[in-house]
């Protein structure tokens, strides 16, 4: 019998472009979402199964992975780091109810393997001056990342007592094709989706007014995201549980305004001056570094391909096709 891939909240923006990589792989994955079917797969319709359904109701979830034979589940579901400080009830039951209900549904029918998206707010804000590898102390100050420390714990206890097939990817920002359209209405203060803004508004000719925090961040091209997720989702044996994703690279908005300049000389781009975290939000500031990311290197022979200058390249070749 063919392996079926599912991928739990595939209609959002990184699970979009995972069903597009296990397509190219030859793949006929299944999209299990409670939202309606994303623009970013639609012209790949009739090799994507879409089957509607909620993560927290786990007969549904039980049904759906017995009836294709999903043998491997990325699960994506969650309440992000806004969304979730504004509402931690909802945050836990989410982000904790889903990936019990898939852990428990690995257990009754042995998966191959379960990768969970986990962040890069399991660390907090640590002072690092160096790269931060996967044993840097997790020390949470969002909501969100205190479900992710939680969710990671929680795999990694059903592997080592039911021997369910865990892995967790901890993700920096991303950005790239389709955040624009995925995002639109889901403002937030700072961070990846300003840096969409940045390239797509410009894109349009039209001028993109930002916070002029100038502060780095660490951002993975979603191409080089959807990569390392197939890679530990096919990886014959994973020796680790947790793999740090990065490109080793940390960049603020002012920075890639100016590589933007370089394909769009007539980019009209301005940065209120004044701008800082509102009161209650430095939970959003980011980590002291990138993410150290040699595990992933060496074992799954990850290399990350879009550096800024590729990524704006890509991006922007996107969006003139879609013009």
């Amino acid at each position: 019998m063919g392996m079926s891939t599912m991928v739990i909240g595939g209609n959002g923006y990184v699970g979009s472009h995972v069903l597009r990589q296990l397509v190219h792989a030859g793949q006929q994955p299944i999209c299990y979402d409670i939202a309606p079917p994303s623009p970013l797969w639609a012209d790949m319709s009739e090799q994507i199964k879409m089957v509607p359904g909620d993560v927290l109701n786990i007969s549904d979830l039980i049904r759906a992975i017995k009836e294709f034979d999903v043998d491997r589940i990325v699960l994506l579901a969650s309440l992000v780091t806004f969304a979730s400080q504004r509402n931690p009830v909802k945050a836990y039951q989410l982000n904790i109810g889903s990936t019990l209900n898939v852990l428990e549904a690995a257990r009754v029918f042995p998966l191959k393997r379960i990768v969970y998206a986990s962040s890069l707010a399991v660390y907090g804000r640590t002072p690092e001056k160096e790269p931060i590898p996967e044993n840097t102390p997790r020390l949470p100050v969002s909501l969100y990342g205190s479900t992710k420390v939680f969710c990671e714990d929680l795999g990694i206890a059903y592997h080592r007592n039911y021997g369910v097939d865990f892995c967790a990817v901890r993700f920096p920002g991303m950005w790239g094709p389709g955040q624009g359209l995925i995002m639109a209405g889901k403002s937030t203060i700072y961070g990846s989706g300003k840096f969409a803004e940045l390239v797509e508004k410009p894109a349009r000719g039209e001028k993109a007014i930002l916070p002029g925090i100038e502060q780095k961040y660490e951002l993975l091209y979603i191409k080089d995201a959807r990569d390392l997720v197939h890679r530990l989702l096919m990886a014959e044996k994973l020796k680790h549980r947790v793999y740090n994703a990065g490109n080793e690279n940390l960049c603020s908005l002012q920075e890639v305004a100016g590589l933007l300049k370089q394909f769009l000389p007539a980019a009209e781009i301005e940065f209120e001056e004044g701008i800082r975290f509102p009161e209650g939000y430095d939970f959003a500031m980011p980590c002291g570094n990138y993410l150290e990311i040699s595990r992933a290197k060496q074992e799954l022979r990850y290399s990350p391909r879009f550096k800024p200058p590729e990524a704006l390249r890509d991006y922007l070749s996107f969006l003139r096709q879609k013009a």
